[in-house]
């Protein structure tokens, strides 16, 4: 295999523009591509292993991937890695990998065999998020510092390490982090949501520039000019008003329980209450308000609930 394209991605969905090309040596290639998505491209043969197990695992087929990752042939290449030999393309592909399979062990130390011959902010990027799935936030902190430093209009590195700055309370600087990263990735509606939730752990801002960033984000994301002008409904200001809504904490959560007020305030002879929300099961998730006066029935992931007011 020549050519072999595989993306590192933390948000899928990104758009997809013309790259430019960062050269680490003459074998291995990093192009950083728009918003948080960039590709890594191996120009040199690896083990046909190693691509088949990598295909496998990019189409969904954990098991396969790890038939072909035979414990001999990994053991034989671990051992060329620990001494150095076994190529930037093979350690960082078996990596991703077995990442991939949720091997967080495995997965770090073929990237910590990367670094010497490939210190890329890329692959400073996994080791970080190895080190958040593992819950060793101090490391992974200082993995995304030197991602930053390297690549600091990638707009995963910058999510990323806006994240860990919030976990040891520097906000301030989070918050600029994930600015930068809506500047970058202006048509992510998620990312600006983040943004927006993030204002709230600032005291000297504003409430009037904390309205406008929302209204900024409304008028990008969801323009008044999307909304429907003409409805079926029946049109009649003394019928029974039907208003649903929509969350997936409809469970035993603190945002349920200060949702309660306005189921209590809502008066059942003008208004028809609907609760939609993904709660998987039913008997483990319902508040105690809820739980005597719920009906539901299913669609897909999402469980319709009414409450009997």
């Amino acid at each position: 295999m020549k050519t072999l394209e595989t993306y590192l991605a933390c948000h899928e969905g990104s758009p997809q523009t013309e790259p430019s090309t960062r050269s680490l040596s003459s074998r291995l290639t990093f192009v950083p591509g728009p918003g948080d998505t960039s590709r890594f491209l191996v120009t040199e043969e690896v083990p046909h292993f190693l691509s088949e197990a990598y295909a496998c695992v990019s189409a969904g087929q954990p098991e396969q991937a790890r038939q072909w990752l035979g414990e001999e042939t990994v053991t034989a290449l671990a051992e060329t890695a620990a001494a150095g030999t076994c190529s930037v393309e093979t350690c960082f592909l078996l990596g991703l990998t077995f990442f991939s399979l949720k091997d967080w062990e495995a997965s770090e130390q073929w990237f910590t065999w990367t670094l010497p011959q490939c210190p890329h902010g890329l692959v400073y990027y996994e080791l970080a998020r190895i080190c958040t799935l593992t819950q060793r936030f101090s490391e992974a902190l200082s993995h995304l510092e030197r991602a930053f430093a390297a690549l600091p209009d990638h707009v995963g590195i910058c999510t990323s390490y806006a994240a860990e700055l919030f976990r040891i309370g520097r906000a301030g600087k989070g918050i600029a982090l994930l600015r930068r990263a809506t500047e970058l990735a202006p048509d992510n509606a998620l990312l600006g949501s983040k943004y927006l939730y993030s204002l709230s752990y600032l005291r000297d801002i504003p409430a009037g520039d904390i309205l406008a960033e929302h209204r900024a984000w409304a008028l990008r994301h969801e323009p008044t000019s999307w909304a429907r002008t003409h409805h079926a409904n029946e049109v009649d200001p003394d019928r029974r008003l039907r208003i649903g809504y929509l969350s997936s904490e409809f469970r035993r959560h603190s945002a349920a329980y200060c949702f309660e007020p306005l189921l209590d305030h809502r008066d059942p002879d003008a208004f028809e209450l609907f609760g939609y929300g993904n709660w998987g099961q039913r008997t483990r998730s319902l508040p105690d308000w809820s739980r005597s006066s719920i009906t539901t029935g299913r669609s897909g992931n999402w469980t319709t609930s009414t409450w009997l007011i």
